[in-house]
């Protein structure tokens, strides 16, 4: 799988403690390293179901915005 080699040159952070996408990751033989911050799952009222897990996921991506850009 092309597409998979090509990420071991980037530094993969799984900012997560979940065992299941741990798992995911090293039987795809993809190096990365376990970095959790703590961030709400919290969202505003408004969001309709689809735009939930996206607010989430972009909330907890901004956890790690200093440290990689």
């Amino acid at each position: 799988m092309k597409g998979i080699k090509d990420l071991s040159m980037k530094d993969i952070i799984l900012g997560s403690t979940s065992p299941r996408r741990k798992y995911l990751l090293e039987k795809l033989d993809i190096p990365f390293r376990v970095v959790h911050r703590e961030t709400s799952e919290d969202y505003p009222g408004h969001l309709v179901k689809e735009e939930i897990p996206i607010y989430i996921c972009e909330q907890k991506a901004g956890a790690f915005e200093k440290d990689i850009f």
